[in-house]
C-alpha cells in the first residue's frame, strides 16, 4: 500500500475531525428535540387558598382522592384499597363540635386535605393530612396543620394523636419539628404519636405527605 503524502493525510484528518464535529452537533440537536428530553423552565409553586371544607367541596375532594398515587393514598389511609371506596366523605367534609376539616384550593381544585377528629370520650383529637402528589414539598401541608391547631376541637383537646407509617419520613420530620417532645410508640408498621396540648408547638415548616 502506498503511503499518502503528509500534507494530504493532514488535510484528510482535518476533514474527518470536522465531519465528526458536525455529526456530534447534529446528534445533540436531534436529542434536544426528542419528546421528554427538553428541560422545562422551573416555575414557582402556584399559591393556594386554605378554606374550611364544606359539602360544596364534595366533587373536588372526590377528584382529589382519585388522583392520589397508591403510595400517597396508603400513607394517609393505611390501606391499599382506593380511598373513595373506604372513606366517609361526610366525615372528611364535617365541621362541627367534634370535627374540623380544611382544604387547600388551587382555583377550584383541591390539592390538600387535613382534618381533626375528636375521640369517642371527647378528650383526644386525631390529626391527619394528605397532599396531592405534584404539590408535596411546597409547605402546603404545614399550613393546613396550623389551621387545625388554631381552632376547635384541637384547642380544647386533652391530647393530640397521629398515626404515621414508619417509612413516612416527611410526616415524621414534621411532627419532630413541631412537637420535639411528642411521645411515640410503635405498633407494627405504624408509629402512634401522642402530644399533650399543654406542650407549645414550634413554628410549622416543611411538608408532610
Amino acid at each position: 500500500m502506498c503511503a499518502l503524502p503528509a500534507d494530504l493525510e493532514l488535510h484528510l484528518m482535518h476533514e474527518r475531525t470536522a465531519d465528526d464535529r458536525r455529526r456530534g452537533e447534529e446528534r445533540r440537536r436531534a436529542a434536544a428535540l426528542r419528546p421528554g428530553r427538553r428541560r422545562r423552565p422551573e416555575r414557582a409553586p402556584r399559591p393556594v387558598q386554605v378554606v374550611a371544607a364544606h359539602t360544596s367541596c364534595r366533587t373536588a375532594v372526590l377528584a382529589f382522592l382519585r388522583a392520589l398515587s397508591p403510595a400517597t393514598s396508603y400513607r394517609r389511609f393505611i390501606t391499599p384499597a382506593a380511598p373513595t371506596g373506604v372513606v366517609d366523605l361526610d366525615v372528611l367534609l364535617a365541621n362541627d363540635a367534634g370535627h374540623r376539616a380544611v382544604v387547600a384550593l388551587d382555583g377550584d381544585e383541591v390539592v390538600c386535605h387535613a382534618m381533626a377528629i375528636t375521640s369517642a370520650d371527647g378528650g383526644d383529637v386525631e390529626l391527619a393530612v394528605v397532599v396531592a402528589d405534584d404539590r408535596q414539598g411546597q409547605g402546603i401541608g404545614p399550613r393546613l396543620v396550623r389551621a387545625l391547631l388554631d381552632a376547635e376541637p384541637v384547642t380544647s383537646a386533652r391530647e393530640l394523636e397521629f398515626l404515621v407509617l414508619t417509612w413516612n419520613a416527611p410526616a415524621r420530620r414534621l411532627i419532630a419539628r413541631i412537637w420535639p417532645d411528642a411521645l411515640a410508640s410503635r405498633e407494627g408498621e405504624l408509629i402512634h404519636y401522642r402530644v399533650a396540648t399543654g406542650v407549645t408547638a414550634a413554628t410549622v415548616s416543611g411538608d408532610a405527605s
